[in-house]
């Protein structure tokens, strides 16, 4: 007889969405993405905009990044969404992400 543990309910599918006044943006959290997005960071500098733009297309898509893009955020504005999406998409909070990159600099 097999023994059958079904770990259906700890998988998470719920949609990851930062919210930026009334803007949404949908974070894509596979784990593909996710794998491509933090080799992005390793492999350059992580206060480096064209790596955080590229991980952030990778993450929002090319239409949420155009769309942030649009909203003409500060250098630390940005840097602080750049946080939001990794959070999401990594499944961490906004202050541990904070943290580590308060570590890294």
């Amino acid at each position: 007889m097999a023994t059958v543990l079904d770990i259906t309910s700890k998988l998470q599918q719920e949609e990851k969405v930062l919210k930026i006044g009334e803007k949404e943006f949908t974070v894509d959290d596979s784990k593909n993405t996710v794998i491509q997005a933090m080799a992005i960071m390793d492999e350059e500098d992580t206060d480096s905009i064209e790596a955080m733009d590229r991980a952030i297309q990778l993450l929002l898509g090319e239409q949420g990044a155009a769309d942030l893009d649009a909203l003409g955020l500060s250098f630390a504005g940005y840097k602080n969404v750049f946080m939001a999406v990794i959070a999401l998409a990594s499944g961490t909070t906004y202050e541990e992400m904070e943290q580590r990159f308060q570590k890294e600099s």
